[in-house]
């Protein structure tokens, strides 16, 4: 992915760079986001979880886009990891 930076009322703006991972539980779906912090040295990991619903034959999103740690992770890795293991917990205890 190419970098660039862009000016802005003398400020400078860098892109910031997300990633997602989809894996599926039963009927759930745990969408495990991470968006890099800007500077491009940490990762900030979120979930998004949606259920498959029978009759209308598709998914719906039953847990909308929540940050899944305190602070941003050092390596894209750890902050997938977080998601999955925040997705899945939440998943085991009946939270959504």
């Amino acid at each position: 992915m190419e970098q660039w930076v862009e000016r802005i009322h003398n400020s400078v703006v860098f892109p910031r760079r997300s990633f997602m991972q989809i894996e599926t539980i039963g009927k759930y779906q745990i969408h495990l986001l991470a968006h890099e912090v800007a500077g491009g040295k940490q990762w900030d990991p979120f979930i998004t979880i949606l259920k498959f619903d029978d009759l209308a034959g598709d998914f719906r999103c039953v847990l909308e886009k929540r940050r899944a740690a305190d602070t941003p992770l050092d390596t894209y890795e750890q902050a997938i990891e977080v998601a999955r293991q925040i997705g899945t917990m939440m998943l085991k205890k009946g939270e959504v």
